[in-house]
């Protein structure tokens, strides 16, 4: 078993850990003989780590607090996202092209730390680079009807406008027939739409997918002739949703900032989006 640690500008030694890694030895043999130095190599460090057993146990979180060593949050019980999960493949990868074969655990211990360092740096910053765009992921619900009457509310503010009554408009009333579609957006891809159960939306949303819906709702109004039936109607909305260029949803996710901005600059008021 090998421990290491990468960052965007360099990388830790590896470790070779032998038999189980408890706490008292995840402390002695690689926090503070690697991570503790090389953190303080570094100028500003956010220290990232898995849920295993003892990164998580009290006297581990003890050392981080009396050494000042900030951590990252990491969701117990989730898929690990880092980075540093596929770099073990591509060192693995390499491992597979070093001829003959090891024999013994010390051959193989020195051709994993020669495998470690060969790594080129840019392919760690592009394992970085890629984190906000696969974490990212933004999911909605909307109702599709085949009328234009959908029963909902709508509230519509303007500029200086609060939540006041003379604000909130009874635009349509009673039901519609219709499907209700889930999906969800990212920087590089999209999901399949996926057909729910209505469900009334409670307050305004500035995800970026809500803007996804109005572009699929134009696209519905160019599909002749119109749908009749439900069936038909969820047809017309999957070829529109799939029509959308992905380069259109990757202005969304752009615009994120500018959108929060707006929101604060209004202190929640209308803000343009």
């Amino acid at each position: 078993m090998v421990w290491g640690g990468i960052a965007y500008h360099s990388r830790t030694p590896l470790v070779r850990i032998a038999d189980t890694l408890n706490s008292q030895r995840y402390i002695s043999e690689v926090l503070e003989p690697v991570i503790l130095p090389y953190l303080q190599g570094l100028a500003t460090a956010i220290f990232q780590q898995d849920n295993a057993r003892p990164p998580v146990e009290c006297i581990v979180q003890r050392f981080f607090v009396n050494h000042q060593i900030e951590l990252l949050p990491w969701p117990a019980h989730s898929p690990d996202l880092s980075p540093i999960e596929i770099m073990w493949p591509i060192v693995a990868q390499r491992l597979t092209q070093i001829t003959p074969p090891t024999a013994t655990p010390d051959q193989l211990w020195q051709r994993v730390e020669a495998a470690w360092t060969t790594v080129p740096q840019e392919h760690i910053q592009s394992l970085l680079e890629s984190m906000p765009k696969v974490i990212v992921v933004f999911i909605d619900e909307s109702r599709i009807c085949l009328q234009h009457h959908d029963g909902r509310f709508r509230v519509w503010r303007h500029r200086g406008e609060r939540m006041l009554n003379s604000c909130v408009m009874h635009r349509h009333t009673g039901p519609a027939l219709g499907i209700m579609v889930w999906d969800g957006i990212g920087y590089p891809f999209r999901t399949p739409l996926i057909e729910l159960l209505p469900w009334l939306a409670l307050s305004p949303d500035l995800s970026p997918i809500e803007n996804m819906w109005s572009m699929v709702s134009q696209r519905l109004t160019q599909i002749t002739p119109p749908a009749a039936t439900p069936d038909q109607l969820w047809q017309h909305v999957e070829a529109a949703w799939s029509a959308v260029l992905q380069e259109h949803i990757q202005s969304l996710f752009e615009s994120m900032p500018r959108r929060v901005a707006a929101v604060i600059s209004n202190n929640g008021g209308y803000s343009g989006y």
